[in-house]
């Protein structure tokens, strides 16, 4: 399976999976959003500063002596599927799951969740926001900015993946966000697109991209009722259709 050779490579660290030097790896493994935020996180974090990768994702830990280590039997519905790992590190038990997802490039892993409140995306793009963590401007535009662009590329991955369109359109995309119940923000992307070969009918169909542990994607009548929501409150980022259909266009 995909998750058993991403661990015989990985080599309890030693394969180098996790470094620069193992970015055909990272792209071989996880899928696109996910192996874009790893190796952001790799070559992008200054020298001498620690990175939000700080620890081996795959263990969850970073210092490991593993013992009764042990990879579940894939649970799939349709083209998801999960995938449990377990074991012990210094005698604690352990269990890790592995999101997957079959694309146009075969199985690979969406994510990697540790916990209820933990998992691999949310560490590599903490863009979950309350006004207590963001108490100046500067900095709230910095988070709105990294939410902008963790949104357009997670809806351009999906609609790659999951659209089957050689010319896909978009229009009228915008951000906004509603506020939880703990008071938190959380973010969602809204607009229209048209696959390809319906452009003859002007069949345009709404979507929603929402921020969650990792994402959300919606089309048709859900995503309609989530954007018309009168809770929600739009960002001042304006019209993102041209950012959303390069980042499209951009995609082999």
């Amino acid at each position: 399976s995909v998750v058993r050779e991403l661990y015989r490579v990985h080599n309890n660290g030693r394969g180098g999976v996790f470094e620069a030097k193992g970015k055909k790896y990272i792209y071989k493994f996880f899928d696109q959003t996910l192996a874009d935020l790893i190796w952001k996180d790799i070559t992008e974090t200054p020298e001498g500063d620690v990175g939000n990768l700080d620890f081996d994702p795959l263990y969850n830990a970073q210092d490991m002596k593993i013992t009764n280590f042990q990879i579940g039997k894939p649970v799939v519905q349709g083209d998801q599927a999960t995938v449990v790992v377990s074991f012990r590190n210094f005698g604690q038990p352990n269990r890790i799951k592995f999101e997957m997802h079959n694309g146009k490039g075969g199985w690979k892993i969406k994510n990697v969740l540790y916990g209820e409140k933990s998992d691999l995306i949310t560490i590599l793009s903490p863009l979950t926001v309350t006004p207590a963590q963001v108490p100046d401007p500067e900095s709230k535009q910095a988070t709105m900015d990294s939410v902008i662009q963790f949104l357009l590329t997670v809806a351009a991955t999906d609609f790659h993946s999951n659209v089957r369109s050689d010319s896909l359109r978009v229009r009228d995309v915008r951000i906004g966000h509603v506020m939880t119940q703990s008071g938190a923000e959380q973010y969602l992307l809204c607009g229209q697109f048209l696959p390809g070969q319906k452009a003859g009918k002007a069949e345009w169909t709404p979507f929603a991209t929402i921020k969650t542990s990792g994402y959300e994607q919606w089309n048709g009548a859900q995503a309609a009722s989530f954007c018309q929501s009168s809770s929600v409150i739009w960002d001042k980022a304006g019209n993102l259709t041209s950012s959303l259909q390069s980042r499209l266009d951009s995609l082999p």
